[in-house]
């Protein structure tokens, strides 16, 4: 659902208002459907739409496009606010290259002084390849417990994210659900140069 959406990444209606959204990996569009109640101006991008007449009808207003994420067709600078809740970089990604590239894409399409977020609903949001190289650095890290395996990870990719978007301001938030604990904002400074 879009409330779903928008709390997985620390997102509210209010926010948004007066701003344009990609919402990034979006599936069915519901979350543009939504936007456009509330008087967002949102476009859903989804690699793999469904193949019916919802979907159609939905491609042919305008709010739905189809593409990939690494090679998006909008102008450079076209949204205020880019969000990914489980969609890549989150899933699907399956390199530090490939979620650097994914990042840098979604920040050519960001406004000077705009966000993207994104989550992943279980709060790794680079899990997999954090996981794997830590298991390959730490021999029994896999033996450790479980909130110690997770602080690792997230330690890591908070640090790749900082190292690899110096010039933009990374913040990783967490909160208190264990369904959603945490997400990433990183607000595109005026001085990125992609």
């Amino acid at each position: 659902s879009a409330e779903r959406e928008m709390t997985g990444v620390g997102l509210t209606w209010e926010f948004l208002r007066g701003k344009t959204v990609l919402n990034a990996g979006a599936g069915r569009g519901d979350f543009g459907a939504e936007a456009e109640n509330k008087g967002v101006k949102a476009i859903s991008l989804e690699k793999y739409p469904a193949d019916d007449d919802e979907a159609t009808a939905k491609i042919a207003s305008g709010a739905y496009a189809v593409g990939d994420a690494f090679n998006m067709p909008f102008a450079e600078g076209t949204f205020d606010v880019v969000m990914a809740f489980a969609a890549p970089p989150t899933t699907w990604t399956e390199s530090k290259e490939e979620v650097v590239a994914l990042i840098e894409e979604y920040l050519r399409v960001t406004k000077l002084g705009g966000e993207v977020r994104f989550g992943s609903g279980a709060g790794l949001f680079l899990g997999s390849i954090f996981r794997t190289e830590l298991n390959n650095e730490r021999p029994g890290w896999g033996e450790l417990p479980p909130e110690q395996r997770v602080r690792l990870i997230e330690e890591k990719e908070e640090a790749f994210l900082r190292e690899h978007f110096s010039d933009s301001d990374v913040e990783i938030i967490r909160t208190e659900s264990e369904t959603r604990p945490a997400y990433c904002v990183i607000r595109k400074s005026g001085e990125q140069s992609l």
